[in-house]
């Protein structure tokens, strides 16, 4: 058996309202003739009609972001011989996986020059190559014994190989016990691996305010406090 597989996912951030240019924001209350109050939420119509006109309300592109995973695996399964339980099976493969991450801010995200949007956020463009090999066998041990229908066992063996974060090996082995027709008895053990995704190591790290919560311990509600949000390079399977 073999197989070729292609993912590909796509993120586009788009803001609509709400945020504004802060370069473009102090640049209009830095005119000679301005009289902004930044002791009131509210401001004169002449402020307000500069500001319109200056562009500073921000409206367009934050981020495009693309992943995308290619893979090729191929497996084969066959009978090694028969067991008093009948013929026992075996199956081997293997897989080489290519996995690629791009986050492309717009200029405006890039610079960190929209307020609320966490500051300035960089590029990232980032690739890794991941291979893996694994066998199994399954042994129908026995059968029509006292207090035994049938007995079968497998085990099965796994290596990981991951270009950015090293390798591991993990195993796996059950047994199986049908004393009657209508009883199955199963164990099994086993160890499991899961590799950090490119976004959650190297998504790029924004520093802005969490949502809001209350604060059971001082009775404060709806408090928003800074929030780092990103990937971490340092992660481990």
């Amino acid at each position: 058996e073999v197989a070729l597989t292609h993912n590909e996912s796509k993120l586009t951030g788009r803001v609509i309202d709400g945020y504004f240019s802060q370069v473009k924001f102090v640049n209009v209350i830095n005119q000679l003739d301005s009289d902004y109050n930044p002791y009131s939420l509210v401001q004169s119509d002449t402020f307000n009609q500069r500001l319109a006109a200056s562009g500073a309300k921000y409206v367009g592109a934050t981020l495009n972001a693309k992943s995308t995973s290619n893979v090729a695996e191929a497996g084969i399964t066959g009978d090694i011989g028969a067991l008093d339980g009948g013929m026992a099976q075996y199956a081997f493969g293997g897989q080489y996986r290519k996995e690629d991450y791009v986050n492309s801010p717009s200029p405006a995200l890039e610079t960190g020059d929209i307020a609320g949007l966490g500051g300035a956020v960089p590029p990232v463009d980032k690739t890794r190559n991941a291979s893996a090999i694994y066998a199994e066998v399954i042994l129908p041990l026995f059968k029509s014994l006292p207090y035994v229908k049938s007995l079968e066992a497998s085990v099965g063996v796994r290596r990981d190989d991951y270009n950015v974060i090293g390798d591991a090996m993990t195993y796996k082995g059950n047994v199986g016990w049908r004393p009657n027709d209508v009883a199955l008895l199963r164990a099994s053990m086993g160890t499991g691996f899961r590799a950090p995704s490119l976004e959650e190591l190297f998504q790029p790290q924004s520093l802005g305010t969490s949502e809001g919560f209350d604060d059971p311990g001082t009775g404060a509600n709806d408090i928003q406090v800074p929030s780092l949000s990103g990937g971490n390079p340092d992660l481990k399977p």
